[in-house]
């Protein structure tokens, strides 16, 4: 009999919540973390990064600049205080386009951005020296804009048709690559795509309104040789990725969010925002004791395509990815018109811009969302019940994204939940 209660009561001490000391610490919920979330908090983190990225030469947070590290700093050092989580650095390895593409005449760099296939996003590459430009008449959506190119850059305006045609064209006058500059009403570099059909189409690359007005002001003042390089370079970063100490760590809920802004601000909505809020989410977390346990993702190079978390997610140890239960992503969380409940209206006017930062975000927008995040991250912490359960892998399946996210790591190995807000 004594044996029996003995192992009764140790069984019931496994599942009560744990003591520190004289404090009983209770077990999570979805209310109770949210209770927790102060949306005066989340906006002092938001300006925290933004007073990181304004303090390197950049004003910006992307990933290869300071200003990324001092963010991934800045997350690890909170999260240490917590003594909460088991913090890793993940190195990555990536395979990416030379970016700028310089296209370098009288020793006079322009840079372009190069393009990629629509489907692969892979390169075009191709390494050209010493080779003549020629400028295309209009915009380049008819053949007959197109002079005698044999060996040369076609040097294009955009707009009226699509750039797959346009580096179609080229490729039918001769061309050997391909550059298209940018009009007055598209600034920035953009994201182009030339489509699939490789075969039919030359390098292409993409420039700012003014490296392209800059360059056609030359190529018009007298001949003009230049220098252009589209091809792959390996560069590292890595994640960083926070497990929780306790719960159960064959059951796992993780949520993530992409740490990186892009090269023309700090990115405090896009995605500073998600940052954030699952970093005060994480801290707050601390509080309780968990059922599941919690995973916490901070990735590199979403604005290059993803790149942080497609490797993790073809690079992690398979047991690892099959003990995760849902993937929770959180991507600008802060947007003036929340998830898009005003009809016609931008979801971010400041989107990829210099004016993304904290004046810009809505605070009710983030109270809210952040607080859902943690009635989320809360609710599954505590129980699965009513989730589906994973499904074994399939055979020969591979780890890829799927669904309509910006940045979520999930794995066609069964079914996951995505959330973007």
């Amino acid at each position: 009999m004594k044996n029996t209660v003995a192992a009764a009561a140790a069984l019931l001490a496994s599942t009560l919540p744990a003591v520190q000391g004289q404090k009983c610490i209770h077990r999570v919920t979805g209310e109770k973390l949210e209770a927790e979330m102060k949306v005066d908090a989340v906006l002092a983190r938001a300006q925290k990064l933004q007073d990181l990225a304004y303090s390197t030469p950049g004003r910006n947070r992307q990933w290869q600049q300071p200003g990324f590290d001092l963010t991934m700093d800045y997350v690890e050092e909170t999260l240490k205080q917590t003594n909460f989580y088991n913090i890793e650095r993940r190195p990555t390895l990536f395979r990416v386009a030379r970016d700028p593409a310089n296209v370098t005449v009288d020793g006079v760099n322009y840079p372009s951005s190069p393009m990629t296939t629509s489907s692969r996003r892979e390169l075009i590459t191709g390494v050209f020296n010493d080779v003549p430009i020629v400028v295309v008449d209009a915009v380049g959506c008819e053949p007959a804009n197109y002079p005698n190119a044999t060996g040369a850059l076609t040097l294009i305006l955009r707009g009226n048709c699509t750039f797959e045609l346009k580096s179609q064209f080229s490729k039918q006058a001769g061309a050997v690559g391909a550059i298209v500059r940018n009009a007055p009403d598209s600034p920035s570099f953009g994201n182009g795509v030339i489509g699939d059909n490789v075969a039919s189409l030359v390098p292409t690359t993409m420039m700012r309104y003014e490296d392209g007005a800059a360059l056609l002001a030359r190529v018009q003042a007298g001949p003009a040789l230049a220098d252009l390089a589209i091809e792959y370079v390996n560069l590292t970063s890595y994640n960083l990725i926070a497990t929780s100490k306790r719960g159960n760590q064959s059951n796992i809920i993780m949520a993530g969010a992409h740490a990186d802004s892009v090269e023309a601000g700090p990115g405090v909505n896009d995605d500073g925002s998600g940052t954030v809020s699952i970093l005060e989410t994480a801290v707050q977390l601390a509080k309780f004791g968990l059922t599941n346990a919690v995973r916490f993702a901070w990735w590199t190079a979403e604005e290059d395509g993803l790149l942080g978390s497609y490797y993790y997610t073809r690079n992690a140890p398979a047991d690892e990815l099959a003990k995760i239960r849902a993937y929770l992503n959180f991507d600008m969380v802060g947007s003036n018109n929340f998830y898009g409940g005003v009809e016609g209206a931008i979801l971010d006017p400041y989107y990829h811009s210099a004016d993304d930062t904290v004046a810009n975000l809505n605070g009710t927008a983030l109270g809210v969302m952040a607080k859902g995040i943690a009635y989320a991250i809360g609710t599954y912490a505590r129980s699965f019940d009513g989730f589906p359960v994973r499904s074994p892998p399939a055979a020969g399946s591979e780890p890829r994204l799927f669904g309509l996210t910006d940045n979520a790591p999930s794995f066609k190995l069964g079914p996951l939940t995505m959330w973007r807000v």
